[in-house]
């Protein structure tokens, strides 16, 4: 599925980023009286910038209180003769 329509992994957290710093803007209707309406640029509004960074917080992992181990090994028990059946 390498397609230059689908956004990788990369763009999506640049995207993120720039919203979450109020780089980026969106385009709004502006009632100009009785001569209709025009599309303006706006900043992104601050409950858009949160979003951005819960999600980035979350591809990061910062809400995270669970830690995540993979551990491998052998258990060798001390004086394990001493240990009954």
């Amino acid at each position: 599925l390498d397609s230059e329509k689908i956004a990788d992994q990369q763009e999506v957290l640049s995207y993120l980023t720039s919203v979450m710093r109020g780089e980026t803007q969106e385009q709004t209707l502006i009632s100009i009286g009785e001569l209709g309406q025009t599309i303006t640029d706006i900043d992104v509004g601050a409950k858009d910038r949160i979003k951005a960074a819960e999600l980035l917080g979350k591809r990061h992992r910062l809400w995270t209180d669970k830690v995540e181990a993979d551990v491998s090994g052998t258990v060798v028990f001390a004086n394990e003769s001493d240990i009954p059946d």
